[in-house]
């Protein structure tokens, strides 16, 4: 046979001692390397568990998906405590990231901000700023776009004047005139022009209690305006996601005690600011911008 056909099969070339150790060398070299590697796939694919576990705990959070949060205020120095924000009105921030605003009926006037095309709207926080001499915004009731304008969803009154009608059979309707602050269930027919006339759905509490039949598995960020057990009409925002029926469980707590609420538009929507009156800073959540909002302002007077 030829000694140089290496195409032979089993056929090797005598090796030296010299090169036999060199190659025991580089045999040694391959392992260690293969070891290495094996090493450092081990720590990448750690390396890859972790981020992915770190994603899914991150997409497993109550935030909204795919929106970015709206900025929340400062907490301040009195949290779950009413302090005065005005003659009449109070504003709370609760260990639990709940905001409300609370005045009596005749102690504040409301004016409304509507602005229908959609690159015109604006957070609470930006209303209240826009509006010096404003003790506090709100946003409004439900509104939907058509034909590339916005409109109300039932009625928005401010001041003695209508924005847009009232919706009848429809939620409830919170009305403030100077007899008092009043709901009305399923409303048929506007009994003359108000201070305040603002319409929701669905009911929340009626009478002290839950209103039955809530949805109790669809979460998202809330708003709502109702009634005191002493009078007094109460704007609350709660920034964390809740179903309507734990909002409601929640409406009912000593802080804020209520009887009657309406929910209002939530979500994105959910906004609720005031102005502190020595600082002028502006506590509460703020929201993403919407075309609609409630200013409060101290009646001058009472």
């Amino acid at each position: 046979m030829p000694k140089n056909d290496f195409s032979m099969v089993g056929y090797r070339e005598p090796r030296s001692t010299d090169t036999r150790d060199a190659l025991l060398r580089v045999d040694r070299h391959k392992k260690k390397l293969a070891q290495g590697c094996r090493i450092g796939d081990t720590f990448i694919m750690r390396f890859l568990v972790f981020l992915i576990l770190l994603l899914m705990s991150a997409c497993t959070t109550d935030a909204w998906p795919n929106l970015p949060s709206p900025p929340a205020s400062d907490s301040p120095d009195t949290a779950g405590e009413w302090v005065a924000i005005s003659a009449g009105a109070q504003a709370l921030q609760a260990a639990d990231g709940l905001v409300a605003v609370r005045h009596w009926p005749l102690r504040v006037r409301y004016e409304a901000r509507f602005e229908s095309q959609p690159n015109r709207s604006r957070s609470v926080g930006v209303w209240l700023s826009d509006n010096e001499s404003a003790v506090a915004a709100v946003n409004c009731g439900f509104y939907l776009q058509e034909e590339s304008l916005y409109r109300h969803i039932g009625l928005l009154m401010a001041d003695g004047k209508i924005l847009q009608p009232l919706r009848t059979g429809w939620g409830s309707v919170l009305i403030i005139r100077r007899g008092g602050t009043h709901i009305t269930r399923r409303p048929r027919q506007l009994q003359g022009p108000g201070r305040l006339g603002i319409q929701g759905w669905p009911t929340l509490l009626w009478n002290g209690r839950p209103v039955a039949g809530l949805d109790a598995s669809t979460v998202d960020r809330r708003t709502a305006v109702g009634i005191d057990g002493e009078g007094r009409g109460v704007w609350v925002v709660n920034p964390r996601s809740l179903s309507l029926d734990a909002f409601a469980q929640r409406l009912l707590e000593p802080d804020l005690a209520m009887l009657h609420a309406i929910n209002l538009d939530g979500g994105v929507s959910s906004g609720l600011r005031w102005r502190m009156p020595q600082s002028g800073k502006q506590l509460g959540v703020n929201n993403l911008p919407t075309p609609c909002a409630l200013l409060m302002f101290e009646e001058a007077g009472n």
